[in-house]
């Protein structure tokens, strides 16, 4: 049912209450995983991210390893430390080799190659060391990856293995959640971007929306410790990063450019060839091996940055020229000054070392308001433009139907018969065209709503007789009918219909109290002629069908059709 904006339709109360239960499910579970736990875990954890010295006994700091290419850090473990306890800490950007007294315990030195990089990023270890009586010495031989680069252990503790692993899901849950949904999500904007009908200027706003959603999420996921723990190469990890960080701009300038209405500007053009360019560099100069692109991420913030500056700019325009009238416009734009807000107090605080990652809390906040409300404006556009859609495809129905008998009209007639012809393939139909006797005997000895009434009859006896699948009904006229029927005249099926629709036809008669004695009754002459696009002429085909018609009919008039 279709409305104006005066009479909008309402939702069925079961829908209401189904959509109630999913949210108040969804809200308990994020409110459960987002609560501070009740459950005490006994990890016993000890502090060993102080004490290490370096071969000439001075203290090293493990936080920040610049400085050094290749060196050694050693400690004291005592026995009944490590006795139910695992040396747990990150490692960032080091290849190194753990020994207990001289012996090699652990050792993390991950292949580099050409195409993915040096870096990792940081990475989890967690290492059982052998059973220890009184004390020994742990030496970490170190080699950093990166001289200019920042190389660090963190978190450096001696605690029980399964615990750490389980506050380590327990932080990075919550947060995976959030971006799991928003990945989803976006994937289904931009699938229903891809294959929704008619959606005209808007796919191209739709599909970049999805599109930048799910490469923000995937250059964020990539610095889960949880997802660098399932990998064979965590190098992997950081390449995916830096390339979805490398090509972000791209589907973000395109998506504002579109939301704004600024579909001839030249702005994305020359922001792709920026991306284009930086990929390009960033590749070959990590395969020839001059620099990394953990080095080169310069240029990955450099084009960010200029294409926010750009979005600044097309907002201020925006408003200033009062485009943005409506709250459904406004809401996508508070959203992202939102964004931009969180992200620079993220960067920030991972500038001065309060987190590991400028992927932390505030941007999680600020990324997830900002992708909920170009969500839900695009979903909001989908189902308006499908509504619409919708719309117009129940009018040209209705264009093609007949108003009194729901039977398809003349205009659909003259299609399907052009577009039968124009098929020319070899297949078999039976044309027959019907004409309802007695109509201008009946229209004026009755009157015209009782000729509908029998007209309406008609349609109903040709509908239930020869409906899709078998065939395809017309009116075509005042008391003219036509019908399209795969198959051949004699073919068994087809003899069986037109028989029931004769049986139809006096069931009526006999039936309905309406037509007594000395009432005209529905009376129908038919003529049919087999047809195939490849052989026949259409036209001669309904005529032979018609001029059979008409022959019936005289038949009937003298009592012996």
């Amino acid at each position: 049912m279709f409305t104006d904006s005066k009479n909008k339709e309402k939702y069925n109360p079961d829908i209401i209450i189904c959509v109630g239960i999913v949210v108040f499910l969804m809200t308990m579970l994020l409110s459960a995983m987002l609560s501070p736990s009740k459950l005490e875990i006994n990890d016993n954890a000890i502090d060993y991210s102080d004490s290490w010295t370096g071969e000439t006994g001075s203290l090293i700091d493990l936080n920040d390893l610049r400085g050094r290419d290749h060196f050694t850090v050693h400690r004291r473990v005592e026995g009944e430390d490590v006795a139910t306890r695992a040396l747990c800490f990150k490692s960032k950007d080091i290849r190194f080799t753990m020994q207990l007294d001289g012996e090699t315990v652990y050792e993390f030195r991950p292949e580099f190659s050409r195409i993915l990089g040096k870096s990792y990023g940081y990475y989890v270890h967690v290492i059982e060391l052998p059973n220890i009586e009184t004390a020994a010495n742990v030496s970490i031989e170190i080699d950093n990856i990166y001289r200019k680069g920042f190389p660090c252990i963190k978190d450096f503790e001696l605690m029980d293995s399964e615990a750490y692993m389980l506050n380590m899901m327990r932080r990075q849950l919550p947060t995976s959640l959030i971006y799991a949904v928003i990945f989803i999500a976006a994937f289904v904007v931009m699938f229903f971007g891809l294959l929704g009908k008619k959606l005209g200027i808007y796919r191209n706003e739709i599909v970049s929306a999805g599109a930048y959603l799910m490469i923000c999420v995937l250059s964020v996921i990539c610095n889960f410790d949880l997802f660098k723990l399932s990998a064979g190469n965590p190098m992997a990890f950081n390449f995916v990063q830096h390339y979805a960080l490398m090509v972000m701009p791209y589907p973000l300038i395109t998506y504002v450019t579109y939301a704004i209405k600024q579909n001839g500007s030249k702005v994305p053009l020359f922001v792709g060839v920026a991306c284009a360019i930086n990929v390009i560099i960033c590749t070959v100069s990590t395969f020839i091996g001059k620099y990394d692109y953990m080095e080169l991420n310069v240029i990955n913030q450099a084009v960010l940055v200029a294409t926010h500056i750009i979005i600044l700019y097309y907002i201020v325009y925006v408003s200033a020229a009062r485009r943005l009238r409506h709250a459904a416009d406004i809401i996508p734009v508070v959203g992202f000054l939102f964004y931009i807000v969180c992200s620079a107090v993220a960067a920030i605080n991972y500038k001065n070392g309060l987190t590991y990652t400028p992927t932390e809390e505030a941007y999680t906040v600020g990324f997830s308001i900002f992708a909920a409300t170009v969500i839900g404006h695009e979903i909001s556009t989908i189902a308006r433009i499908s509504n619409k859609g919708i719309y117009a495809e129940v009018m040209e129905e209705l264009a093609y139907q007949d108003n009194l008998t729901n039977l398809s009209n003349r205009q659909a007639y003259d299609r399907d018969t052009k577009k039968l012809e124009e098929t020319a393939e070899d297949k078999d139909y039976t044309l027959i065209m019907l004409d309802m006797n007695y109509l201008k005997r009946i229209n004026d000895g009755i009157g015209h709503a009782e000729g509908d009434r029998y007209l309406k009859t008609l349609g109903i006896i040709i509908e239930n007789t020869f409906a899709e699948p078998y065939a395809r009904c017309y009116r075509i006229g005042g008391d003219e009918f036509f019908i399209i029927e795969e198959g051949l005249p004699e073919d068994e099926a087809n003899k069986a219909r037109i028989r029931e629709f004769l049986d139809r036809v006096d069931r009526f008669n006999s039936e309905n109290s309406a037509f007594k004695p000395g009432r005209t009754p529905l009376s129908v002459a038919y003529g049919y002629k087999a047809y195939n696009p490849a052989k026949d002429n259409i036209n001669a085909a309904i005529k032979e069908a018609d001029d059979n018609m008409y022959e019936c009919k005289t038949i009937m008039k003298q009592k012996s059709c």
